[in-house]
């Protein structure tokens, strides 16, 4: 692989705060080249952070890198020092009541949630991480009230990712604000961590989406891989045809066998009891149409998590009634 693409590759940079371990292994392999990680987005002209520059000892940090990481752990949260040409520092989340522009949830549901969740993280070192400097864009083009919001009176850029400092001096990505759901027991889940720890990790899974409440288990709503039930089903000698099909005979033993998929993932990942999904509502897909599903995810694939509570509220609500009957 590495000499069809020339031979003469130095390094590879990953922009993804998902990033599977073993899909990195995966490639510094076949690639014959390390892979570092990377952290940024389009305000900020791309780049905000990196685990290592050029003029590095790229084989030194490498090797680093990876002995920095436990095997167990599949998403790597250390996403690099920052830039030169940017200025960055963490503020206390409870400093305002933001919400990101995805998060559509109503003003009043953000208010009673966000001094609780805000406490929580600020007694991880955890705080919303703010930008300045010369890569930073000068506003939103037309939209100056979307400018005013986005910066304070200093010219910070306010990003809406929960970062914390690691001991290396390295930034800690844990995720979005708005997404950040709150568990049984007052725990705060990173949904969309262990959304890619799923679907990277549990052959059965297409797609996933997971909601709690604080009275209830994670629940999780999944599209199922077509091939990985044909191999399940093929495995376990069962009938092959309408394997997508919801009313499959067989429908009860899948969604079991996707519980214990799920759940063997949680116990090698050592994801916290809170994490490990209770209960499944099996879909086709995320949206059964082209049209719906944009309503349920936005251009760069990011769920949009109100709206898919919308749209699965009566099945979230069958799930919570099962589990207290069982």
């Amino acid at each position: 692989v590495a000499a069809s693409l020339g031979g003469r590759i130095k390094f590879v940079l990953v922009c993804d705060r998902t990033f599977d371990a073993a899909v990195r292994e995966f490639l510094q392999v076949t690639l014959d080249a390390p892979v570092f990680l990377g952290f940024g987005f389009p305000e900020a002209g791309g780049l905000v952070s990196i685990q290592a520059l050029p003029t590095a000892d790229l084989a030194l940090v490498a090797a680093a890198a990876a002995a920095s990481h436990e095997e167990h752990t599949p998403i790597l949260c250390e996403m690099g020092y920052p830039l030169p040409c940017n200025e960055l520092k963490l503020a206390p989340l409870h400093h305002r009541a933001r919400a990101d522009a995805s998060d559509d949830d109503d003003e009043e549901t953000r208010k009673a949630s966000c001094s609780d969740d805000a406490s929580s993280l600020d007694e991880e070192g955890c705080g919303e991480l703010l930008l300045r400097g010369g890569s930073i864009f000068e506003g939103y083009h037309g939209k100056a009230h979307l400018t005013a919001q986005a910066f304070d009176s200093e010219g910070w850029l306010a990003t809406g990712y929960i970062c914390a400092w690691a001991a290396n001096g390295q930034l800690r990505v844990h995720g979005k604000r708005n997404g950040f759901l709150r568990a049984r027991g007052g725990k705060l889940v990173n949904a969309q961590r262990l959304e890619a720890i799923y679907a990277h990790r549990c052959p059965l899974v297409y797609q996933i989406w997971c909601y709690c409440e604080p009275a209830t288990p994670l629940l999780a709503v999944v599209a199922l891989d077509r091939e990985a039930v044909l191999r399940w089903l093929q495995s376990e000698g069962l009938d092959l045809r309408r394997a997508e099909d919801m009313a499959h005979p067989h429908a009860e033993r899948i969604k079991g066998a996707l519980l214990a998929q799920l759940h063997d993932v949680a116990l090698r990942c050592r994801l916290h009891p809170w994490e490990m999904v209770c209960a499944v509502h099996i879909v086709k897909a995320l949206g059964q149409a082209d049209d719906d599903y944009r309503q349920l995810a936005t251009p760069t694939f990011v769920l949009r998590r109100a709206h898919l509570k919308k749209r699965y509220e009566r099945e979230l609500k069958q799930l919570k009634v099962s589990l207290r009957l069982s």
